[in-house]
């Protein structure tokens, strides 16, 4: 069950402390309802000029509201948190509105350092987003979403609708699930225009807000215009793609950021020792080496090269170059 509702929504301060929920299950069906009991027909009796009004109740379980996530709705504050291998499914039977996010349905508060890969699933009067369904204030900044969602509704990789508050510092790479060769855009529907800084990966523009990066410029963090990758990100040698520091990964600890040697410091000794656990290289010695599962920068040689190294140093540790000797 969701924690928060529209009538008791979370108003505390969660902190993940850069631990992941995994495996969650969430499937919320039935007719809306308001408290009075009386049937919910429109999405205007849903929403409110201040998002959303809260005050409704799912039928099959009066103690769900339509704001289905991790968080169901959320006035506090959420930060440091990984979720990832959970599904949520949720649908209305009648006309009524649902709001379906990664980290929460309904936001009116703040969401920091959050990182999500899910499958979410909703019906055709759905907001469905990688981190939030629907945003009527507060802010969403510095989190990522991957994953995918099916919805025939209103969509965002990282927030669906976006009726207030504001979205920044935040990239998405969420797929349909028909179709993973799709992306959605950052958010679907901006009533404000609040957006800054926000990207989605993608070969192919979506409709939406957030610009597009393509998923060979995704490895290279120049792409992420204000990002601080000095102290909110760096570039994850498993994904070739942004991380946060101190939240984990969906996939675990990404073991190649950081000290190699053990030495507590990242330096070209690590470079070095990486080298000659991939290679088993004498670092000194220019060797190149068959091996097509260790072609890093995929340049298509089909071999392990210096070049390689170079190009996981730069990608894991945020490098210019690396010069070996």
């Amino acid at each position: 069950m969701p924690i928060g509702n529209g009538k008791s929504p979370f108003t505390g301060t969660f902190d993940g402390r850069g631990y992941t929920v995994s495996g969650l299950k969430i499937s919320v069906s039935g007719k809306v309802y308001s408290m009075s009991v009386t049937p919910v027909m429109t999405i205007a009796s849903v929403l409110s000029d201040d998002g959303w009004t809260g005050d409704y109740i799912i039928d099959s379980n009066p103690n769900v509201s339509p704001a289905v996530g991790l968080f169901g709705a959320n006035t506090g504050t959420i930060k440091n948190l990984t979720v990832t291998d959970s599904t949520y499914i949720a649908g209305s039977s009648n006309s009524a509105t649902l709001y379906i996010g990664g980290i929460a349905g309904h936001n009116n508060g703040n969401i920091i350092n959050c990182a999500v890969k899910n499958n979410l699933y909703g019906d055709t009067r759905s907001h469905i987003g990688g981190i939030v369904g629907y945003q009527s204030g507060g802010n969403v900044s510095n989190c990522f979403a991957r994953g995918q969602i099916k919805s025939e509704g209103t969509f965002g990789g990282v927030i669906a609708t976006v009726a207030g508050g504001s979205v920044s510092n935040c990239y998405s790479e969420v797929s349909f699930t028909e179709d993973t060769s799709s992306c959605f855009s950052v958010v679907s529907a901006d009533v404000f225009q609040s957006i800054s800084n926000c990207y989605y990966i993608s070969n192919f523009n979506a409709e939406g807000y957030g610009e597009r990066i393509s998923a060979s410029a995704a490895k290279d963090p120049k792409s992420f215009k204000g990002f601080e990758f000095k102290t909110h990100w760096y570039m994850s040698g498993i994904l070739r793609r942004p991380a946060i520091k101190g939240v984990l990964l969906p996939e675990g600890e990404d073991i190649t950021t950081g000290d190699l040697d053990g030495d507590k410091k990242v330096d070209l000794k690590d470079v070095a020792f990486l080298a000659k656990y991939i290679a088993q290289w004498d670092v000194v010695i220019y060797d190149e080496v068959a091996n097509v599962n260790f072609d890093f920068n995929d340049n298509g040689d089909d071999i392990v090269d210096l070049k390689d190294v170079v190009d996981l140093a730069r990608c894991a540790v945020g490098w210019e170059g690396a010069v070996l000797y």
